[in-house]
């Protein structure tokens, strides 16, 4: 049911997204910091950049590099929408994600982690793949207690469990940020009941 729900949910977005791509980056500006993101981590063409769980509307779409994107649905996606020739897709989980020990420079999870099916273990696949002193930018909903979600969130995380996921990096910069959603955002719904953690975080060496 969590592949049919999702995929349900991805073919109405994607047809929204192809329209709306300049919305879309100004949600990244407005409650993802995209510019304090660039300013940080700076992007070019030379960096190998990675986006876990990238969906449709991935940041890679804002961003110099050479952009890698990985979702276990990708293929499924490919068959709604029509990546740019400048994101290289491919159909792979965070817990196992196929590059090599430090190949990453810049690393995006964007409200991806709590659809994992093993946290743990993507936490380690992430870490793995970025280089020393790279760059991994997450942004993660939290909550003041614990609830049950649905199928496509598996986990319900505390401000103190992202923490956890979080501690062997250095942290460069966070922000608690409003949890509005692309598609509302979109519509000009600017509500919210709930936060996001907003990190910039980097691999010691």
């Amino acid at each position: 049911m969590k592949k049919e729900d999702e995929l349900k949910y991805q073919k109405k977005w994607a047809g929204v997204f192809s329209k709306h791509k300049d919305l879309v980056l100004e949600y990244w500006k407005k409650y993802r910091y995209f510019y304090t993101i660039e300013s940080i981590c700076q992007p070019n063409e030379n960096k190998k950049i990675l986006d876990v769980g990238c969906g449709i509307s991935s940041i890679l779409h804002f961003i110099k590099g050479q952009k890698y994107g990985i979702d276990a649905l990708i293929k499924e996606y490919r068959t709604l929408y029509q990546y740019p020739n400048t994101i290289n897709t491919i159909p792979a989980r965070a817990e196992h994600i196929p590059f090599k020990d430090n190949t990453f420079d810049i690393i995006f999870c964007s409200n991806a982690y709590d659809h994992v099916d093993n946290i743990e273990l993507a936490r380690k696949e992430i870490y793995r793949v970025l280089k020393p002193e790279g760059y991994f930018v997450l942004a993660v909903e939290f909550f003041k207690q614990k609830k049950v979600r649905d199928s496509a969130h598996p986990y319900c995380l505390l401000k103190e469990d992202v923490y956890n996921l979080t501690n062997e990096y250095l942290y460069l910069y966070q922000r608690i940020t409003p949890w509005v959603g692309l598609k509302e955002h979109i519509q000009g719904i600017t509500q919210y009941d709930e936060e996001e953690l907003l990190f910039i975080l980097q691999k010691r060496i």
